[in-house]
């Protein structure tokens, strides 16, 4: 298949796939799902047995920064970075909030809407209450 083949299927410039291949730049987390279905399997060696390795499992799968991931978790960004790197160590309740979060995501996901475009920072569709003025301007902030 050829890099623009590809490049299509992942919708990204095939010069994308010229400089990951030449691990000139690395994808984005956000490109993550797609090149894993592209894939049809993980190229990262992930330990799942741990819980760091389970918290970057699904962020990769969901295609979610540290940012977006601590925002739908209720945690802050730098945390759940320390905390799949390994470089902090968790209280109990903290273990057992994520664990449960993980096998049970929150229902109320979070997005972003603007007049030209949709970011969905999880898989699956979500009710939507529009409230005030952002119905009538078609702008939505985080909730």
């Amino acid at each position: 298949m050829s890099q623009a083949a590809v490049a299509r299927s992942l919708g990204v410039v095939e010069d994308c796939i010229t400089y990951w291949e030449n691990h000139r730049s690395e994808p984005k987390v956000s490109y993550y799902p797609r090149i894993l279905t592209f894939l049809g399997y993980s190229p990262w060696q992930l330990d799942i047995s741990t819980l760091q390795g389970r918290l970057k499992e699904y962020r990769y799968r969901h295609g979610l920064s540290y940012k977006k991931f601590g925002m739908i978790f209720g945690m802050d960004a730098a945390h759940i970075k320390k905390l799949e790197e390994g470089s902090t160590v968790p209280f109990r309740k903290t273990i057992a909030k994520l664990e449960h979060l993980l096998i049970n995501p929150p229902r109320n996901r979070v997005i972003f809407v603007t007049f030209n475009s949709i970011k969905w920072l999880l898989d699956k569709p979500i009710a939507l209450n529009l409230v005030g003025n952002w119905a009538k301007t078609g702008q939505i902030r985080e909730c």
